[in-house]
């Protein structure tokens, strides 16, 4: 997860991309006009919601498929 404010998106891209190159199960999802890490910092803003519930989604599939 990312944005385009990110100082480090380009770099989360590729990495993000040779995860996907090896088979592992990456998804990146990139916010418009946020910093970097705005879900930790900035509660109030909707994207944060959508944020953490992403994340939420993303953990609870992996974990129930174990």
């Amino acid at each position: 997860m990312s944005s385009t404010r990110d100082l480090v998106l380009s770099a989360t891209s590729i990495f993000g991309r040779a995860l996907y190159e090896q088979g592992v199960d990456a998804r990146l999802v990139v916010f418009d006009g946020l910093p970097h890490a705005f879900w930790t910092y900035m509660p109030d803003v909707p994207e944060t919601g959508q944020a953490n519930a992403l994340m939420a989604r993303f953990l609870k599939d992996r974990l129930a498929a174990r």
